[in-house]
């Protein structure tokens, strides 16, 4: 947008398309860890009516199970049991009395039968495995009376939960055996379910994690290291502000970021958000250092979307490439990565993958050009909008626009003016509904605030920046008086806060912050975006017609 600076003539998706510059590095490869993955059948809801009849036959209560043998082909001989049971599904139908009836998802569980001290117990197996079986039915409803969805259309979806699977293969072959080998031995009829029965665009990886552990005297390294990528690439500002810095939990987790920017360090884009974090065993400092447990796991994932199971070995690629990647710049080395009772250093295959040369050097240096943005805006004599908006914004860790308002009492319009230009230069960016307004990324709020505060703010007397805080104040406290009379419209010409070439038309008797079109500081295509964007207050009332003829 023209009339205000900009950080350069590249962005960060620039920067990662640009500079492709890369060293090809050689590491232990990460194991694949849990995977979830959901398949529809197309057998007419067979195997789910087979599950509610297996289920009325032989629990017929709510809240019970039924334990039967299991005899899982991808674990060594043990002994295993499928444990049967039910729970509520979260759509349902009408039934013959018209009335609303909540349906059922079935689930098979398996689990390992162990005595201790004369007591029978069911534990989860090394290799878990869980199997839910849910409708897929157009009669489905939610309660509410919404249409339930049905992307891959009417049959029994199947989802399996399990873990250790480095093929695509393997999933689907645990899924179909362990099917037949818990009905077979339910009923006898291990038949019903069949893959050739599976619609092959219904198969949806929802879940995939691979991770490596190592020496926990690396934890504060990788730790720092992705502190430092979090400062870089997420968007600083969240749904809830107040609690912006609540992001490690007690106990096991040390860090963790969730984005769907690291392609802005370099590492290949995904239409999936993608995790990474770093944690152990809540008891570690229990347990001996030549025990695993005491030694912490950097684990990569998919944190939200899916994708097709064909893409399987494209996504574990890249979630290998994100960890790879951080434990290179951490410094750890593979002769630090501590074995466990299934991630195996020594006899774990290696993989190759890029780490991006100098990434994170270019985007902080990408953030620091924002300077010269900031101080020209913050400086204009003719407004103090965007001094005190940037202010607000880099000492609250973001707003939204009503915070904003109440702080400093200019009108939405004003705002929403401010917020499009810095936007649109790269600098602020709008997330949630209702909008948050915030940096794009963690690093900006170090700069913007040293800069406000080493650099902009000395610039003025202290009778200047009195002067601006009074203004501020006494624009929210007006601002605050008026929509408690009733008389906030965002419209009064005492609230605007734009360039003395922007002023309004006083031709108009009912506001004096209407304008021609050809005095609007914005394009037809800008005034479409304001009307369709929902970060934006505009709506039909705010456009006028003149009818000729």
């Amino acid at each position: 947008m023209s009339g205000i600076g900009s950080a350069g003539d590249v962005s960060p998706q620039q920067l990662a398309l640009d500079a492709p510059d890369s060293t090809t590095i050689r590491r232990t490869a990460p194991i694949a860890h849990g995977s979830a993955v959901s398949v529809v059948l197309d057998d007419q809801l067979d195997l789910y009516n087979h599950c509610r009849e297996l289920w009325r036959e032989q629990i017929g209560e709510a809240g019970e199970h039924t334990l039967v043998e299991a005899a899982p082909s991808f674990l060594p001989d043990g002994d295993y049991v499928w444990k049967f049971r039910s729970s509520n599904w979260k759509a349902g139908a009408e039934n013959g009395s018209g009335t609303w009836k909540r349906w059922f998802e079935y689930h098979l569980s398996l689990r390992k039968r162990i005595t201790i001290n004369g007591e029978e117990e069911l534990r989860k197996p090394p290799v878990s495995l869980n199997l839910s079986i849910q409708p897929q039915d157009e009669r489905l409803t939610y309660e509410d009376g919404n249409e339930f969805s049905l992307p891959f259309g009417e049959g029994s979806r199947v989802v399996v939960k399990t873990t250790y699977c480095e093929r695509s293969g393997e999933v689907l072959d645990r899924l179909f055996n362990s099917l037949a080998d818990a009905l077979g031995r339910l009923d006898g009829d291990s038949e019903i379910v069949s893959i050739g029965d599976l619609k092959s665009e219904s198969a949806r990886i929802s879940k995939l994690e691979t991770y490596s552990r190592f020496d926990i005297d690396k934890k504060h390294s990788v730790k720092r290291c992705l502190d430092k990528s979090e400062n870089l690439i997420d968007v600083g500002g969240g749904s809830e502000v107040e609690v912006w810095k609540q992001r490690q939990e007690e106990g096991w987790l040390e860090a963790r970021v969730s984005s769907d920017r690291w392609n802005r360090l370099g590492i290949d884009a995904l239409d999936v958000d993608r995790e990474l974090k770093v944690y152990q065993s809540g008891d570690w400092t229990d347990r001996s250092p030549d025990d695993p447990l005491h030694h912490p796991k950097v684990e990569a994932s998919i944190d939200s979307g899916t994708a097709h199971l064909s893409e399987w070995d494209q996504l574990l690629d890249s979630l290998r490439q994100l960890l790879l990647d951080h434990l290179e710049w951490a410094g750890v080395e593979d002769s630090e990565l501590i074995a466990d009772d299934y991630f195996k250093p020594a006899v774990q295959p290696t993989v190759e993958t890029e780490l991006p040369d100098g990434r994170r050097e270019d985007l902080r240096r990408y953030y620091q050009r924002f300077e010269a943005t900031v101080w020209k805006e913050s400086l204009k004599d003719e407004t103090t909008g965007v001094y005190d908006i940037l202010s607000y914004l880099a000492e609250n860790y973001g707003a939204t626009y009503e915070q904003l308002e109440e702080a400093t009492g200019y009108a939405r319009s004003t705002l929403d003016y401010h917020v499009a230009r810095l936007r649109d230069a790269g600098l602020l960016v709008t997330v949630g509904n209702p909008a948050i307004i915030a940096f794009d990324a963690d690093r900006l709020y170090e700069v913007v605030l040293e800069l406000i505060d080493s650099k902009i703010a000395p610039h003025f007397s202290e009778e200047t920046i009195s002067a601006r805080r009074l203004g501020r104040e006494e624009r929210a406290s007006e601002r605050e008086e008026r929509r408690e009379s009733g008389e906030a419209n965002g419209t009064d010409s005492s609230d605007s806060d734009v360039s003395d070439d922007e002023d309004s038309d006083d031709s108009d008797s009912e506001s004096t912050s209407w304008k021609y079109l050809s005095d609007w500081y914005g394009s037809l295509l800008d005034l479409e975006h304001e009307l369709e964007s929902p970060d934006h207050s505009r709506g039909p009332r705010d456009i006028r017609i003149k009818e000729i003829g």
